[in-house]
């Protein structure tokens, strides 16, 4: 053993790296989200053109069927909640209602 003590580490390095790090995500992140409007901008601007808005406002107003705001299990004529109704909708990434989870 000679004794000698290793050097300390570099206590400078470690802010530096995380200011240069901030100065490229303070330029490159304004950018990519300017370029990245523009495409979604032209990519759907096509479909809002499509349906003129005459058309628009002569078109007959929607109607929702009210049972499709009621869940499954008490819509009538049904056999009550069963902690497994949701399971078809399992695994596709759909959300699964009022379903225990």
């Amino acid at each position: 053993m000679s004794g000698a003590r290793p050097a300390p580490p570099d206590r400078c390095a470690a802010p530096l790296a995380l200011a240069l790090q901030a100065v490229v995500l303070f330029i490159l992140v304004p950018l990519i989200l300017v370029k990245f409007n523009g495409f979604v901008y032209h990519r759907f601007l096509g479909s809002v053109a499509c349906v003129p808005l005459t058309m628009a406002r002569n078109a007959p107003p929607a109607h929702v069927v009210t049972s499709a705001y009621i869940p499954p299990p008490m819509q009538p004529g049904s056999y009550g909640w069963n902690p497994e109704w949701s399971k078809p909708w399992q695994g596709w990434n759909m959300p699964t209602g009022y379903g225990v989870v």
